[in-house]
């Protein structure tokens, strides 16, 4: 496991059919071992630990298909860094990534690794 932080500027959230992405900002890096949470709208009141939580101010926000998308995180020389798919993946090719459920609107996502390596899933309704 990498031991550094990760400098997130110029770096870009993006759904499969989006042509407005989120942009983080400039000086934002993300410490080995941490999250960081990305809401449009109001920010979530829930408790995410540690982990940073930031707001879209996007006119158009990072708007994601609950019955199924792709979200792309791509470095800021435009390489794709990783991507995550559930549902039908907003017709799009699914992801290796895959969580196979939709999500329903007023609803987060969240995962962590259990203590075998493998992703643990939570939906909870906001």
């Amino acid at each position: 496991t990498d031991k550094s932080s990760v400098c997130l500027s110029g770096w870009t959230l993006q759904g499969a059919n989006q042509k407005v992405k989120y942009l983080f900002p400039l000086d934002r890096s993300l410490a080995p071992g941490k999250g960081l949470v990305v809401f449009w709208g109001n920010t979530s009141i829930d408790d995410f630990g540690d982990s940073i939580v930031q707001r879209s101010t996007a006119s158009n926000g990072l708007h994601l298909n609950p019955g199924g998308d792709v979200l792309t995180l791509r470095d800021a020389n435009n390489e794709i860094v990783h991507q995550f798919s559930w549902g039908n993946c907003g017709g799009k090719k699914c992801s290796a990534d895959y969580w196979p459920n939709n999500l329903h609107i007023g609803t987060t996502l969240t995962r962590s690794l259990s203590d075998e390596g493998k992703w643990q899933y939570k939906v909870k309704p906001q």
